[in-house]
């Protein structure tokens, strides 16, 4: 859900975002077909059930790929920080984490 409300955040989601959306949900999702609306909703629960269900460091890898989405095109977003920063907040992860992330490119995963 987080992904999607990310890549959407700002004008759609670009065909750099879809690659990397694609990546992690594979080819099997039709990202088009995904209700934004119905994820926004859904998005608190998600986060406080990954929040109960994992440990810091999964929960630090989560916000780790949603900023791939985020940094998919550059420069990224204000909107997709807000979007990302209110995901981090929920699950615990400091911000500044968010932001660290950001910054590290891409191709060293």
């Amino acid at each position: 859900a987080g992904a999607i409300l990310i890549a959407e955040a700002h004008r759609g989601i670009t065909e750099k975002e879809r690659a990397v959306l694609k990546g992690f949900l594979g080819e099997a999702y039709a990202i088009d077909k995904l209700d934004s609306a119905r994820l926004a909703t859904l998005l608190p629960q998600r986060i406080t059930d990954v929040k109960n269900e994992t440990a810091f460091s999964q929960r630090m890898q989560v916000i780790r790929d949603l900023c791939l989405v985020a940094s998919a095109d550059k420069p990224v977003a204000t909107g997709e920080v807000l979007v990302l920063n209110r995901i981090a907040e929920g699950l615990e992860v400091p911000l500044n984490f968010v932001e660290q992330s950001l910054d590290i490119p891409s191709d060293l995963d």
